[in-house]
């Protein structure tokens, strides 16, 4: 009779190594989706609830928020570039009026399928939420978000 030499054969690693991917594979893709339901989140907050609140103060101490600036915006604390470090925009003073306000937000670095799909859930998170009284309306073009805010 031979000895059997110590050690795995191939098959039995190949099999570790199936089932370590199929692993990988479920549990990778529901950390990819928790990650962009959380980045999805902190866009929801940023567009839903600060900037909202920060439109408040200057409707207090102003009567109107048409005439707010970015600038102004960020005096307040708002962060002045989004999640990815893109810098958004105010619409300007002249386009719109009825004590509105337009913000311009990119959402990710770059257009990607990814990107467009993580816009469109904020869109849809602002679209259907009564939170938010003050959002008169969402659109959405690729990766940017057009957020139109009606001052009280």
């Amino acid at each position: 009779m031979k000895p059997r030499s110590a050690g795995f054969t191939l098959m039995e690693v190949l099999a570790v190594i199936f089932v370590i991917g199929i692993i990988a594979a479920v549990f990778g893709s529901r950390y990819v989706d928790r990650n962009d339901q959380a980045k999805a989140g902190m866009v929801v907050t940023f567009l839903g609830g600060q900037i909202p609140s920060a439109l408040m103060t200057f409707a207090e101490m102003r009567g109107k928020i048409d005439n707010v600036s970015k600038a102004d915006l960020t005096a307040t604390g708002v962060s002045a570039n989004t999640h990815w470090g893109v810098a958004w925009t105010v619409e300007a003073d002249t386009v719109l009026t009825d004590n509105r306000i337009q913000i311009h937000y990119t959402v990710g670095a770059a257009d990607t399928a990814t990107t467009r799909s993580l816009a469109n859930e904020v869109l849809l998170r602002l679209q259907n939420a009564t939170d938010f009284p003050n959002i008169v309306a969402v659109a959405r073009n690729n990766n940017q978000l057009d957020v139109t805010y009606q001052g009280s």
